[in-house]
């Protein structure tokens, strides 16, 4: 992801991260707080979860808890449909006009808001 973000015009002095280890289970609940914390204090407005998708919930929920209100921007690497289930939904308040971008087209006519572009297509004339 880093390779992708610096590829896209994103220096690495913009880049601040929190690693919670390569268990395989949950983060810790003190290592989600300590991430929420700095990110908080190093002022970053934008976030993304990668390699973490069971933690969704419980990192928006610290998030929230906290006060840190970024703007969510997820690539979909399963997290679209990990998300959509209770067991890991994200806190509602603090994920609020998350930004998914995906190369699927996961239940358009079943989510709520969600909805497919209309196929289109341009030729031009000589």
């Amino acid at each position: 992801m880093l390779a992708d973000l610096q590829a896209a015009g994103v220096p690495s002095s913009a880049i601040d991260r929190a690693d919670h280890g390569c268990s395989s289970a949950f983060a810790s609940p003190s290592s989600i707080e300590q991430g929420v914390v700095k990110f908080k204090g190093d002022g970053v407005t934008t976030a993304t979860i990668d390699n973490d998708l069971q933690d969704v919930q419980n990192i928006t929920r610290t998030s929230q808890s906290q006060g840190f209100h970024p703007q969510w921007t997820i690539p979909d690497e399963g997290t679209v449909a990990t998300t959509g289930n209770p067991s890991f939904s994200p806190d509602p308040n603090n994920f609020n006009n998350a930004l998914a971008i995906t190369p699927f087209n996961t239940a358009p006519t079943t989510c709520p808001g969600s909805r497919s572009p209309r196929p289109t297509s341009s030729a031009t004339r000589s």
